[in-house]
């Protein structure tokens, strides 16, 4: 399976930790990551459809009135819902996980020391599902064309059938 490059927008506030992310899935060939240290600047990016976009659920716990991401999960699903959105938290909570699994996440991370493992996980997964569909697709069709050609030589018997049936009598 040939491997494209994987585009991954990051939105944290932590910069430093976001640039170890960064760096650490770079590393891998055929990822780019971009950082974004405030979800406007990211919205405003979503109309290039990444094939990823990981977001902090705790953006700015300094200010209580701050967006989360959550709120910007919601926007962003709402700009596009077949976005690929990956939550990373060190909220450990399992009822906050599947709420935001329930909104449309397509997964939630815990940030640990296993943090970059997990996301290229989830980055292998996602590689494999486009594969698939793909070749689901290409296979739909395929059938479809053999499907259509059988039809033809079908009815060409038939015709030919009576032809020959017809100068025959």
């Amino acid at each position: 399976m040939e491997q494209k490059q994987f585009t991954i927008y990051l939105l944290d506030d932590n910069v430093m930790y976001a640039q170890v992310i960064k760096g650490a899935l770079e590393f891998e060939s055929h990822i780019r990551v971009e950082v974004f240290s405030d979800g406007y600047s990211l919205l405003k990016r979503c109309v290039d459809k990444p094939d990823m976009i990981l977001l902090d659920y705790e953006l700015d716990i300094d200010n209580p009135q701050a967006p989360t991401g959550e709120d910007f999960l919601r926007v962003i699903k709402d700009l596009n819902s077949q976005q690929v959105v990956v939550m990373l938290s060190s909220n450990d909570k399992l009822a906050k996980a599947v709420e935001l699994l329930k909104q449309g996440a397509f997964d939630y991370v815990m940030k640990d020391d296993h943090t970059v493992d997990k996301i290229k996980s989830v980055i292998q997964n996602l590689r494999e599902i486009k594969y698939l569909k793909e070749n689901f697709t290409d296979l739909k069709q395929t059938v479809a064309s053999e499907k259509n050609r059988a039809i033809i030589t079908a009815t060409s018997a038939v015709v030919i059938s009576a032809l020959l049936f017809w100068l025959a009598a």
